[in-house]
């Protein structure tokens, strides 16, 4: 028995910003009889089951997809959607976009394109497979099994991880079982270092270890105010906006704010 695969086109397949015509899916998978791309929305039965399967939308197709949904008597919506008021990852939650109520006739929609799973109990954001950026540590990852029967689902976590965050500090220099960090990326961040050797055979037994990458951040610490406090449960996002918030400027915070979490995310995804 042959697997059947359907493919829907993203963003990030889609060759131009305005049309998914030329799309890598169709391009690398033409030629196989099992595989079903489709760069416009459509109706597709699977498993006795009509999805309304809605690829990325763009200034080509925006005024017929929205046509094709209203007119859509599917229960089910699969797509790459842009919607407001979801996590793009752990930090971020979109605040632009399409409006979540476009899809409010469908009894469950799931949706690729942000990377982190979120969900309103109705609409499904099933995340990435595995981890690709820094700003994916500790974010469970895998795939999601649905039941077309019942349209249940749930999830299957990824085993494995490829970034690690140690933190070290001199007063608990904590054994290292180095072992598992095989093949994998690792950032070590310096809270205390007071005794440079100790440090350095910490840092040789990491390498020993055949790391595929291993980066050092020592000293982060926002200086320009002595009276500024980082609390052990902020993450960075957090830290960076109540900076922003705390400091003496005419300018609008919320623009700064929103510019730093763009140039951050952006550093995050070019490590």
């Amino acid at each position: 028995m042959g697997i059947t695969v359907h493919t829907i086109v993203g963003n990030h397949t889609a060759y131009y910003k305005n049309t998914n015509k030329v799309n890598a899916v169709d391009l690398l998978l033409r030629e196989y009889d099992n595989v079903y791309v489709y760069d416009a929305a459509s109706e597709v039965t699977i498993g006795g089951l009509d999805i309304l399967f809605i690829p990325w939308i763009n200034k080509e197709n925006e005024e017929s997809t929205f046509k094709f949904i209203q007119n859509s008597n599917c229960h089910c919506a699969m797509g790459h959607l842009e919607l407001q008021g979801f996590r793009v990852n752990k930090q971020i939650v979109m605040d632009h976009g399409h409006a979540s109520e476009l899809y409010s006739k469908f009894t469950k929609v799931f949706s690729g394109h942000y990377h982190t799973r979120s969900d309103d109990r109705r609409i499904y954001y099933l995340g990435n497979p595995y981890e690709m950026f820094w700003t994916d540590v500790g974010d469970r990852r895998g795939f999601t099994i649905f039941d077309t029967e019942t349209l249940e689902h749930f999830p299957v976590d990824n085993p494995y991880n490829l970034f690690h965050v140690l933190y070290y500090n001199d007063d608990d220099p904590a054994l290292l079982n180095s072992s598992i960090y095989e093949n994998k990326i690792v950032k070590v961040v310096v809270r205390n270092k007071t005794d440079p050797k100790k440090f350095e055979k910490y840092i040789d037994k990491l390498y020993s270890s055949n790391v595929y990458e291993l980066k050092i951040v020592e000293n982060f610490q926002i200086q320009e105010s002595e009276t500024f406090e980082i609390e052990e449960s902020e993450d960075t996002f957090s830290i960076l906006d109540r900076y922003i918030e705390e400091s003496e400027t005419e300018l609008d915070k919320s623009i700064i704010q929103n510019l730093i979490r763009e140039i951050y995310q952006e550093a995050c995804e070019m490590v």
